[in-house]
């Protein structure tokens, strides 16, 4: 008698984003897919599963292993319900083993393996009951309804994540400083657990220098981020990953993107300063400012000279590079050399900002419900299983290095998309995945209902703390989902003292934000829109007149800009926007000010979009 099978663990989300590096946040994610793509391996090669619906993962061999694709959700058809404690028991025996590998390669590694073997134990048990499984089976055949059965599957599910077990442990390690006995505090990346009760201050002392030289000052890691931050060292052959990913981009690798782009194009012209480079490569092969997985496209000589880290060649980032690091210090001269020179010919690293895109499909609960008002026909299993494939589809597509815009993908699983980007190239690959994903789906959907999604983007500074930019990311996310009938993004820019200006538009309603920033890298002198425009447009703040505003927009424009026509132009784009914006958010229709209320928050959506496509076109260097 076969089941349908539901699958799921948790926690998802704070274990990707608890994340201090960029390559932290790759091997949470891999993480995940791998333990999903193993559960799936499983259900094949031991008959249990009859078929798989739910999701569609690209194996290794396609994906060359360097890409999560996998979501920590498995719907299947199964043979027996008692699959789902295989399931359990197989999951646990597959992080044990990730853990285990990643522990003996650290201890192996170790200077003093001693000091690792007293806290084996606290590692044992932060890592051994981190993750909780769900699972429901219910009896399935062909006769029945799969809407039905898969609504009772979800329900059911639902009321075992609501009850959670408590597993309490008593952390009592103690180590030693300067004679001193002392207790662990919170772990310094997730902040959920106690560190391991080793003297982290000499770190030094206890790991090799590989390893050492990937631990910040300060840091101080529980089990469970200690697996996180080493799996993709020691366990490169248990995960699949047929790539180096131990030097993974940095959020500096990626703000220079579009330097190493130039460097790569120039460079040719002079041998000997390739000829440096290449060597400076050399020298930095094992320290962490090697780079492996680069964001632009390049063959293997072309990497051979740009395999470093675009930090290193920002000059406004040397001071505290050089003094974290003492083996950086010796290359100074080389470096400072190097950046002269190639300043000389206009070749110069001068953006230390990148930018962070989530992306998630808009209504997916109600694809799959048992009513929907989008999804066209009743829900079958053959509906979800060529739905699961068509988002497999999208993936594989918006994630392909084929493209020309230059990225890293960290993540690309169903409808979620992570990725690091320059800001130059961000809202127009964003703009791609939203479109893709409506080519995809739209022959499934209703007629009159379109398939979307809905992203959030971050620009920020490469020096933020990683965590807080990806939390905003998402709350960014979120705020675009809020949006009355979706289908929308929300663009924020953060400082570097953390203050977010922010502004939300459905796809079609970019134009504006598009047109500002072609007008703004132009400048007034050379056609375009000067800056200063801004300081007239001070005075729109929390104004609830339409008609006053457009006339102030109209009279800023025409001060600010020699073209005629393009001031026209961009009052009227900007009218258009404010009053289709004006329908985004849900006001209390009882309030006496209502429609007044919609206006506002309008005008001020515009002011936030007018700064942000200011401060990316004027403020934020292309290279």
């Amino acid at each position: 008698m076969t089941h349908l099978l539901i699958f799921t663990f948790s926690p998802v989300q704070g274990f990707i984003a608890t994340a201090r590096r960029t390559r932290d946040l790759f091997t949470g994610s891999f993480i995940l897919s791998y333990l999903t793509r193993e559960l799936i391996n499983f259900l094949h090669q031991g008959g249990k599963a009859e078929r798989i619906i739910y999701p569609v993962c690209k194996d290794n061999s396609e994906s060359k292993g360097d890409l999560a694709n996998c979501p920590n959700r498995l719907v299947a058809v199964v043979k027996d319900a008692e699959v789902c404690k295989d399931l359990e028991e197989k999951f646990r025996k597959v992080w044990k083993n990730l853990c285990n590998r990643t522990w003996e390669g650290l201890k192996n590694s170790s200077k003093d393996r001693s000091i690792l073997e007293k806290v084996e134990d606290q590692f044992k048990s932060h890592v051994e009951n981190y993750f909780s499984c769900f699972c429901w089976a219910e009896k399935y055949e062909e006769k029945d309804s799969y809407a039905e059965v898969y609504d009772l599957v979800e329900r059911r599910l639902g009321a075992l994540k609501s009850w959670r077990p408590y597993r309490g442990s008593v952390d009592c390690y103690t180590f030693e400083d300067k004679g001193e006995t002392l207790y662990p505090d919170g772990c310094t990346m997730c902040g959920e657990r106690f560190h391991l009760a080793i003297n982290w201050k000499e770190k030094d002392k206890i790991f090799s220098e590989e390893i050492a030289r990937h631990i910040r000052d300060g840091e101080k890691l529980c089990g469970v981020c200690l697996v996180k931050r080493f799996a993709v060292k020691f366990c490169k052959d248990e995960l699949g990953l047929k790539d180096d990913r131990w030097h993974y981009p940095s959020t500096e690798e990626v703000a220079g993107i579009k330097f190493k782009e130039k460097l790569v194009k120039e460079i040719e012209k002079y041998p000997e300063l390739k000829e440096k480079l290449k060597k400076l490569s050399d020298k930095l092969k094992d320290s962490p400012y090697r780079v492996e997985v680069l964001p632009i496209k390049v063959n293997e000589e072309q990497k051979s000279y740009i395999s470093f880290d675009s930090e290193l060649l920002r000059k406004e980032a040397w001071d505290v590079l050089f003094k974290e690091d003492e083996n950086l210090e010796k290359l100074k001269d080389n470096i400072e050399s190097i950046h002269n020179e190639l300043k000389n010919k206009k070749i110069e690293h001068g953006n230390p900002f990148f930018a962070v895109l989530i992306s998630d499909g808009d209504s997916i609960g109600e694809w799959l419900g048992k009513k929907s008002g989008i999804r066209r026909g009743p829900l079958t299993e053959d509906f979800h299983s060529e739905f699961s494939k068509r988002l497999s589809e999208y993936a594989k597509v918006v994630s392909q290095k084929e493209q020309t815009i230059s990225k890293v993908v960290v993540y690309a699983g169903g409808d979620d998309i992570l990725a690091l980007l320059h800001p130059h190239d961000v809202v127009g690959y964003a703009r791609y995945c939203a479109e893709t994903f409506e080519r995809k789906l739209k022959d499934l959907a209703v007629e009159g209902r379109k398939p979307s999604v809905s992203a959030g983007i971050l620009i920020a500074h490469a020096k933020a703390n990683l965590q807080m930019v990806l939390d905003r990311a998402r709350n960014l996310e979120r705020k675009a989902k809020s949006v009355k009938g979706k289908g929308a993004v929300c663009i924020g820019i953060m400082t570097r003292t953390g203050l977010l200006t922010d502004f939300v538009a459905k796809w079609e309603d970019l134009e504006l934000f598009e047109k500002l920033l072609e007008e703004f890298k132009k400048g007034e002198e050379k056609g375009g829109l000067s800056s200063r425009v801004a300081y007239d447009l001070r005075l729109l703040a929390d104004l609830s007149n339409l008609e006053i505003a457009v006339s102030l927009i109209k009279r800023a424009f025409k001060r600010h800009t020699k073209r005629e026509a393009l001031a026209k132009e961009l009052s009227e784009l900007s009218e258009g926007f404010i009053k289709k914006t004006r329908i985004y958010w849900e006001v209390d229709e009882k309030g006496e000010n209502s429609e007044l209320e919609r206006i506002r928050r309008s005008i001020n959506n515009y002011l936030n979009l007018f700064h942000v496509a200011r401060t990316v076109a004027v403020r934020i260097k292309e290279v």
